[in-house]
């Protein structure tokens, strides 16, 4: 069937919001007298050029060409296909072909009704894969001198809610840890967590943005279809930093790059009229939750619920095996390079002296200052901080990889049978334990849950480390959903509160760490 010939020029001009609120190109379409730049879109022409794999239907007079690309590239050439991309001297090109004959056989000059459409904006981003996010969004720098630690713009990505839950938002503060010195900071604004020009259009979270952020309402049923925000992660102090100016060349700029998510998502997005916001992050970001929930519960004052679910955030303050409190230096003095003294919750600030204030950057002592309702997520063998805080040249010292058939070689082997490091990798989880006990007794009822595993674990409610733990470990019986569940929707007939009473590896849904 041919596409009616239409005049010399068909204007269908119009600039919108796209994915991610990025401004889509203004196109015109014109009749093609010639045919496509090269002459053919046969492999041999333009094998390896990229097609976008979405594009939108368009109307010529009576007839509609429809989308029906699925190639990443002109090396499948198929002569039923309705659009063909091309790119020539920068422009960008989508030709309707309805009636080819021929296929490769057959030059594109040759067709009836080919048309070419000049757009002068950059090319259509492809649609997020399955476990991703698409709709990357960077974001104007100024008025709040955002910036990640290069200079360069801090954004997000979102996923917009359906139906009746459209109102309602997670938004999901990313994760990566920290940069604690000058040095280590100049590395890391070389890498995606220090600036955003190596952010790609869509993000797949820390491997699949599955758990709370999936859109299988089957292992999500709570909040598949919520709006999903995951929150760039690119100033390296669990967006706290407040320098003005830069430090040694780089731009500590924390508070300000998520208040200026924060607007766009109010001024663009309509988080100003939600209904529900989760307000939650993983590891670094876990940290972020505990540090920045009642900032982000005061920006959205009209906003009848806003919870935080902090997520393997609860790094504790102390002692390496062998005695050395590396963490609290690290902290210490990261939390003043960065400034962050305006950047954490303002009650904790309140009650220390200016050399105690650096405790604001620890979850155990800001979360008796929180306000806002927040829910807790640790593993008590929390797998990062083995490593990073107890400092253990090993993660499993309770000897149970040993009873499941020998030592592994290597470090692992020094650990199995090893009491020093036993005491203190058992010890470890009584604190934790303890710690997050302490904090939710001391709440009133209904601002406080926890999921702690007696697992080694680093994040639950989202993809990490190689697994989905969201509807998969179990305390008590039942996984990080359910107890989030009872606790965000205050089902008095089931605990908000699961802390594991079973010692590492006894809870038999935790998998032996290799």
């Amino acid at each position: 069937m041919a596409v009616s010939v239409l005049a010399t020029a068909i204007a269908g001009a119009a600039t919108a919001a796209g994915a991610g609120g990025r401004a889509q190109s203004t196109c015109t379409w014109l009749k093609a007298p010639t045919g496509p730049p090269s002459g053919s879109f046969c492999p041999d022409h333009d094998a390896g050029h990229l097609i976008p794999p979405q594009a939108d239907a368009v109307t010529f007079g009576s007839q509609t060409c429809t989308n029906a690309t699925s190639e990443g590239t002109f090396d499948a050439y198929n002569p039923n296909r309705s659009f063909f991309y091309g790119t020539d001297n920068g422009a960008r090109y989508v030709w309707c072909a309805n009636s080819c004959v021929g296929g490769c056989a057959t030059s594109m000059p040759q067709c009836e009704g080919l048309y070419r459409r000049e757009c002068d904006g950059p090319p259509p981003t492809p649609p997020p894969l399955p476990g991703q996010i698409g709709g990357r969004v960077l974001l104007p720098q100024e008025p709040r001198g955002a910036a990640c630690l290069d200079g360069s713009p801090p954004g997000y990505w979102i996923e917009p809610g359906t139906g009746a839950n459209a109102s309602k938002w997670v938004l999901h503060a990313e994760g990566g840890g920290w940069c604690w010195t000058e040095e280590e900071c100049a590395q890391r604004a070389k890498t995606p967590l220090g600036t955003s020009t190596l952010w790609k259009a869509a993000t797949s979270c820390y491997g699949a943005c599955d758990g709370i952020l999936s859109r299988n309402c089957t292992e999500n049923p709570d909040f598949c279809s919520w709006n999903h925000v995951f929150i760039g992660y690119c100033d390296g102090s669990s967006f706290s930093g407040g320098v003005e100016g830069t430090h040694e060349g780089l731009h500590y700029r924390g508070r300000a790059n998520l208040d200026a998510v924060l607007d766009s998502l109010i001024a663009d997005r309509g988080l100003a009229t939600a209904t529900d916001v989760i307000f939650t992050g993983g590891s670094a970001g876990g940290l972020t939750t505990y540090l920045q929930v009642d900032h982000v519960a005061r920006r959205l004052p009209a906003v009848p619920r806003v919870v935080g679910l902090g997520d393997a955030g609860w790094f504790l303050d102390a002692l390496t095996w062998n005695g050395v409190n590396v963490s609290r230096t690290e902290f210490a003095y990261g939390f003043n390079m960065w400034n962050a003294t305006a950047g954490v919750n303002d009650d904790c600030i309140a009650v220390y002296s200016e050399t105690e204030r650096w405790r604001c950057a620890f979850a155990q002592y800001t979360y008796p200052h929180i306000k806002t309702p927040t829910f807790i997520a640790e593993g008590a063998y929390d797998s990062w901080q083995m490593g990073n805080i107890l400092k253990l040249p090993c993660h499993d010292c309770s000897g149970g990889r040993c009873a499941k058939g020998g030592c592994p070689s290597g470090v692992m082997a020094d650990c199995c049978g090893n009491e020093t490091y036993t005491e203190a990798f058992l010890g470890y989880g009584v604190t934790m334990k303890g710690s997050i006990q302490a904090a939710i007794e001391a709440k009133p009822p209904g601002h406080a849950g926890a999921f702690v595993s007696g697992c080694i674990v680093h994040c639950q409610t989202i993809f990490n480390e190689g697994e989905d733990r969201w509807n998969v470990w179990k305390v008590g019986g039942r996984t990080p959903r359910e107890v989030f569940h009872a606790f965000f929707f205050n089902d008095s007939a089931a605990s908000a509160v699961a802390i594991d009473s079973l010692v590492y590896p006894q809870n038999p849904s935790c998998p032996v760490w290799t």
